[in-house]
């Protein structure tokens, strides 16, 4: 079988020039990619003296604890990002037996705030007299909570902002009603701003 040479040469050429064309074409337009991890901007600690000893598993416990005493614990949240963070400080707390705002004599907060390693202002605060105690009701005694408002726009919608390098401490002083009784459990979150 004989092959004709003048349709071989033109088939070898176009060839040729489709592999030198597939071969630039990853040369030319070859893939790029850029994986991130983020991670949340907002770190929290607790801590039982707001000084020395800062809980990495960020949970502490009071024990014996009688109607009508006190406790104090303190929480620190620190913008970790480069970048200013605005989100809704939540404070609320639990008890199996039931909770309402009654249940407490007083809540202070003392908030020390620093940008940088640089003291910016104390805020103090006695919440249960400003009114910033909410009752959250549910169907379930056990489910409902109360939710505590501190910041600067705590009576409107409790949103704060955080600045590069800030670092809030706040120590909160509870004192319980003397009929107060149950397992309290005291929670701290900051969520993300919502888009409108």
């Amino acid at each position: 079988m004989k092959t004709n040479k003048k349709y071989v040469m033109p088939l070898m050429v176009i060839l040729g020039i489709g592999l030198v064309v597939a071969g630039l074409a990853t040369y030319i337009g070859n893939p790029v990619q850029a994986d991130v991890t983020v991670s949340s901007p907002m770190q929290q600690w607790i801590s039982e003296d707001g000084e020395s000893t800062w809980d990495e598993d960020n949970s502490i416990s009071f024990t014996d604890v009688l109607g009508g005493e006190s406790i104090t614990f303190s929480i620190k949240d620190k913008n970790l990002a480069d970048a200013r963070i605005t989100g809704v400080a939540e404070n609320s707390v639990t008890n199996t037996l039931g909770v309402s705002c009654a249940d407490f004599e007083s809540v202070e907060i003392t908030t020390i705030t620093t940008i940088n390693g640089i003291w910016q202002s104390t805020s103090p605060g006695e919440l249960i007299a400003a009114g910033l105690c909410v009752d959250v009701e549910a169907e379930i005694e056990s489910e409902e909570s109360v939710v505590f408002m501190w910041g600067p726009n705590a009576p409107v919608d409790n949103e704060m902002t955080w600045e590069i390098g800030q670092i809030d401490i706040s120590e909160i002083v509870v004192t319980f009603e003397e009929a107060a009784e149950g397992s309290y459990t005291f929670t701290s979150n900051i969520l993300p701003e919502l888009p409108a």
